[in-house]
């Protein structure tokens, strides 16, 4: 076996986010919460693309065609459930900093 060369740990970080500091992993928060953030921001706006945009096209139409109040407040609740279940399913990681 022989010993360890300088740089290297037997321990191994727990996270993608650790930094070796005083001879222990520790987690960046930081970094951590940016990376969570982007995720999130990316699985919400996928999820608005594919789900609440061919709505909002649907009720662009029904206004353009003339259709009646309830039938354009339809469409909107129905986007109203969606973004909140997406928002819901989805929520904004806690920022470390605050």
């Amino acid at each position: 076996m022989g010993r360890i060369k300088d740089g290297f740990t037997l321990d191994e970080p727990t996270s993608e986010y650790d930094e070796r500091i005083n001879g222990t992993w520790v987690t960046d928060l930081s970094k951590k919460y940016i990376a969570e953030y982007a995720q999130v921001d990316a699985t919400r706006e996928s999820l608005y693309r594919s789900q609440t945009d061919p709505l909002e096209n649907e009720a662009r139409r029904l206004e353009r065609s003339g259709a009646t109040v309830q039938k354009l407040q339809v469409c909107y609740d129905r986007i109203d459930e969606l973004v909140a279940k997406i928002k819901a399913d989805n929520p904004w990681p806690v920022n470390p900093e605050v």
